[in-house]
């Protein structure tokens, strides 16, 4: 197949449940396919570049039998310089999706560039903040307290806001939990009126599955 043809392939890639990822790379060597996703993020048009990242996703996660080989070729391929830039890109949804497959695809030593990423979300991007410390949790398997601090004193409610998503629920340690409980108390008493209620709902919501662990956990 041409690299014309495949890269459209992967600008209208859905999902594996239509279009096996065997597919595709069992009619293309590994490394013409990961040619052609790198062609796609670097120039395709906001959908084009999404199934692409969807592509890549399936074809990293989903048991088939050129997983492995096609998941040794893409840690070391150019893709990961693409990621780098699409998580600066134009339109918020690109970024999202940037931010997901980052962290969906696992490789842990990627983490770095979340962290890297991270002073330009603070500053221009509060919306995809939570996406960016979730997934940068996902990789590193603990919260960036150091980050989290910052977002807290960020001057706009908007950032500070970024810390009220529900993906900041999803705490597992002792300690964790009494740190966010600490923070959304802070922030309950916020300049910013609908902030401080909603830092309210998240304390009180985090105290309540704190409440029914520890019920589970003497039963």
């Amino acid at each position: 197949m041409s690299q014309f043809h495949l890269r459209k392939q992967l600008r209208q890639f859905c999902a594996h449940e239509i279009t096996p990822v065997d597919q595709i790379i069992g009619h293309n060597s590994t490394s013409e396919v990961l040619q052609a996703a790198n062609s796609n993020l670097q120039s395709a048009r906001s959908a084009g570049i999404m199934n692409t990242l969807g592509f890549i996703r399936d074809a990293a996660l989903y048991s088939h039998p050129l997983k492995n080989s096609f998941r040794r070729e893409l840690a070391k391929s150019e893709i990961w310089h693409r990621l780098r830039e699409l998580l600066y890109h134009k339109h918020s949804v690109v970024r999202s999706n940037t931010i997901y497959t980052i962290g969906k695809l696992t490789f842990r030593p990627k983490a770095k560039l979340l962290v890297e990423a991270f002073p330009h979300y603070l500053k221009t991007d509060p919306v995809n903040l939570a996406g960016l410390m979730s997934e940068l949790r996902w990789l590193t398997g603990r919260w960036n307290w150091t980050l989290i601090n910052q977002i807290a004193a960020a001057p706009h409610f908007l950032q500070r806001w970024s810390l009220c998503s529900a993906s900041y629920d999803q705490t597992h340690s002792p300690s964790d939990r009494a740190r966010f409980e600490a923070l959304f108390q802070k922030l309950s008493n916020d300049s910013t009126s609908v902030l401080a209620a909603e830092a309210v709902f998240r304390c009180e919501s985090l105290m309540v599955k704190s409440r029914h662990s520890d019920h589970l956990g003497r039963v």
